[in-house]
């Protein structure tokens, strides 16, 4: 099933309001389940990674309706390489024992985000886009030399 690029943004955006939440107000509920212990530190990190959620998702939200464009691309590609550097991270500290196996969710998770993205509707330009010439645009090419544009003339008169 292909997801189109409005729906997919729209549940990453609540799926990054929802981590913000937690990240925010309980995020010593998310580390037990990664079997990762809760400090004071840990709970300073975490509640700073909140508010990244939070303006990740908000920012995702707020281009759902966006055309394909540069823009839409740029923020797809960021998007798919934060996911796939995320579970990257997230795997290897699973194997090397400083998460729980409850990390192998996120990683699953970030794994499937970041393939959703990196699908040419979602992150690349459909097409091409053509940029019209000054004659397609203008109906003539201006030019500041003065005997350029009486040739111009001329050959559009047919004199």
């Amino acid at each position: 099933m292909q997801l189109s690029f409005r729906t997919l943004s729209t549940f990453t955006a609540a799926f990054c309001l929802l981590l913000a939440l937690v990240w925010g107000f309980v995020p010593d509920w998310m580390l037990a389940t990664w079997d990762v212990e809760y400090s004071l530190a840990v709970g300073l990190i975490a509640r700073r990674t909140a508010v990244l959620f939070a303006a990740l998702g908000l920012m995702i939200f707020l281009v759902r309706n966006e055309a394909p464009s540069a823009t839409r691309s740029a923020l797809s590609s960021g998007i798919m390489v934060g996911c796939w550097g995320l579970a990257i991270l997230g795997f290897g500290e699973w194997l090397n024992g400083h998460a729980g196996p409850g990390i192998l969710l996120a990683v699953g998770a970030e794994l499937a985000l970041g393939l959703a993205f990196s699908r040419p509707g979602a992150c690349r330009l459909s097409s091409k886009p053509r940029v019209k010439t000054l004659y397609e645009l203008w109906g003539y090419v201006p030019v500041l030399n003065g005997d350029a544009v009486d040739r111009y003339v001329t050959l559009q008169s047919g004199h």
